[in-house]
């Protein structure tokens, strides 16, 4: 069963922690136990945990652990994927031991980037390791995810076009520029509503951008999955 996603990005700033626990709330929110891995030396994502109204496990909020060490990592995400319907792992900001790891575990890599060639360019080293892994496992699938993009901007019409010269694919869901998003991370709580949709949430419109991206990837988990000879060597 396909159930580990990855959120990586080499460069800071993309919105990685930002992607992985509004994520990981909406698809809990769809009834489905989620656990977010913060991997991260920064512990972001361990923060946001921890800033919730009820503090670190707070009612609807997805279980956060922190693993940096490359050497548990693989052991520890194979036993939370026995205990829970989704692992979402927070990646960090630097392509290293810890995120080479991380591609020989997920299922899915999701790579946001800002719409600037800045960060286009930048997830080059990482588009590289997600197709050497291709090349040896079959996996994991990868897509771009646009995120903080200012609606309406040139660049928000271009960036599209501009990531699939570069190889995944991109999601058709993206997130806006949005002080939500900000004051979710800083808060601990999740910008989707009761239920994972847009009503009763605090930004309706931040809400339903984070709907669509898990219906997305919720379409991709339901996927039937067929294993490679090297799935039972890494899991």
């Amino acid at each position: 069963m396909k159930k580990i996603i990855a959120v990586l990005n080499p460069k800071g700033g993309s919105g990685k922690s930002t992607l992985a626990t509004n994520l990981a709330v909406a698809v809990q929110s769809r009834g489905r136990s989620v656990v977010v891995v913060d991997t991260d030396p920064q512990g972001t994502a361990r923060d946001w945990a921890a800033s919730a109204p009820d503090g670190d496990g707070a009612p609807g909020l997805p279980l956060v652990v922190g693993i940096d060490r490359s050497a548990a990592l693989r052991r520890e995400v194979n036993k939370l994927s026995l205990s829970h319907d989704v692992v979402v792992i927070d990646g960090s900001a630097r392509v290293e031991d810890m995120d080479a790891v991380v591609l020989r575990v997920a299922d899915l890599v999701l790579v946001p980037v800002t719409p600037s060639n800045a960060d286009i360019w930048g997830s080059g080293p990482l588009v590289d390791l997600v197709r050497a892994r291709r090349e040896v496992a079959g996996r994991p699938d990868a897509a771009f995810v646009v995120s903080r993009q200012v609606a309406g901007s040139n660049l928000a019409t271009e960036v599209g076009a501009a990531l699939e010269g570069v190889g995944l694919p991109v999601l058709g869901a993206r997130t806006t520029q949005r002080v939500a998003y900000a004051e979710a991370l800083s808060g601990g709580w999740g910008v989707v509503g009761p239920g994972g949709g847009a009503e009763g949430a605090r930004d309706p419109k931040a809400a339903a951008e984070v709907a669509a991206l898990a219906d997305e990837v919720l379409e991709w988990l339901d996927r039937p999955f067929t294993p490679t000879p090297s799935d039972e060597d890494d899991r």
